[in-house]
């Protein structure tokens, strides 16, 4: 998924609307459906300096990219739970950035409806956490 025209229309509404949160201090995320692997269609440009990543580096990647060594299964199996029955999460995750680096980050998950109802896109915030004695 790195081409424009593989959007849906309300996948370009939504990007709009993240896009309003772009210079916000935390990190924001669209992703789409389950069903298609959960694609992360647009992150805002705090998340990318935190992660290191490109937007065409994220797009069409499932947020488990920023996963490795440090990422600990409960938060990992939460997450996957929310998903599986669409219902929204908060955890404290171990991510790690493009170059490896371990960071603590704190993920709220949330399932957004479609106008029928039906959960069509994910959105999350991410806030990093800060903790003296868990640092790398």
């Amino acid at each position: 998924m790195t081409d424009s025209d593989d959007l849906t229309d309300r996948d370009r509404r939504l990007i709009e609307r993240v896009r309003l949160l772009d210079d916000a201090p935390l990190g924001v995320t669209l992703c789409g459906p389950a069903y298609r692997d959960t694609p992360i269609l647009y992150a805002n440009r705090t998340f990318r300096d935190r992660t290191g990543y490109s937007l065409a580096e994220l797009r069409g990647r499932n947020p488990r990219l920023l996963q490795g060594p440090k990422t600990g299964d409960a938060a990992v199996d939460a997450l996957r739970e929310a998903v599986s029955i669409w219902e929204p999460v908060t955890v404290e995750v171990w991510n790690h950035r493009r170059d490896g680096t371990p960071f603590l980050n704190r993920v709220s998950l949330r399932p957004l409806p479609g106008d029928d109802g039906t959960i069509t896109h994910w959105a999350a915030v991410q806030e990093p956490v800060e903790r003296p004695n868990d640092r790398g």
